[in-house]
């Protein structure tokens, strides 16, 4: 499984999380608590190849590079 494919699926069990509706103003908001959050990010099967450490402010860990909107490592000079 790739760890987009992982995403993909905690996301939709937080979608899938009982008795919630997303505010009227934000329909593409997904209500989850932290503690709900936490049971759906242990119990998930992630993918094999996790890194130990995240490596930059806002990645997700994985090894594909995958990171939160804005939050991608500033690069190097003279590095692309």
């Amino acid at each position: 499984m790739t760890s987009l494919a992982w995403i993909n699926k905690v996301i939709q069990r937080v979608a899938e999380l009982p008795d919630r509706t997303s505010p009227q103003d934000w329909p593409e908001a997904m209500l989850v608590t932290a503690d709900e959050l936490r049971v759906i990010l242990s119990t998930e099967k992630r993918p094999a190849k996790v890194k130990k450490s995240v490596q930059g402010y806002g990645s997700t860990g994985l090894d594909d590079g995958v990171y939160l909107p804005g939050q991608a490592p500033r690069r190097k000079k003279g590095e692309r």
